[in-house]
């Protein structure tokens, strides 16, 4: 039985490097890309919430309601970060969440 598990350990060891690059986007950039968004919502969110820790629990635990009720975390996942920036942009212009 140890000869079956041994290969298909070393497959999976082979396998998981490429499973991390699709899932995170490690080789395309996909990372780099989602953390700057990240900090570019961060940012003004940090202005009015009062500091990085109350904006970073905003962004992960907020719901936008006029944005299918998701948080901006769960947005910028999706590829919607621009959404959420808008949204910040219509706050910061004075208008209604």
């Amino acid at each position: 039985m140890g000869s079956l598990v041994e290969p298909v350990g070393n497959a999976f060891t082979m396998v998981l490097p490429l499973i991390r690059q699709h899932t995170f986007g490690e080789s395309t950039g996909m990372a780099c890309t989602a953390q700057k968004i990240k900090a570019d919502i961060l940012a003004p969110a940090e202005c009015w919430a009062g500091s990085q820790a109350a904006a970073l629990a905003w962004y992960h635990c907020e719901r936008i309601p006029s944005l299918g009720n998701r948080t901006p975390e769960a947005l910028v996942a999706w590829g919607r970060g621009d959404e959420v920036r808008a949204y910040l942009a219509h706050l910061a212009d004075g208008g209604y969440a």
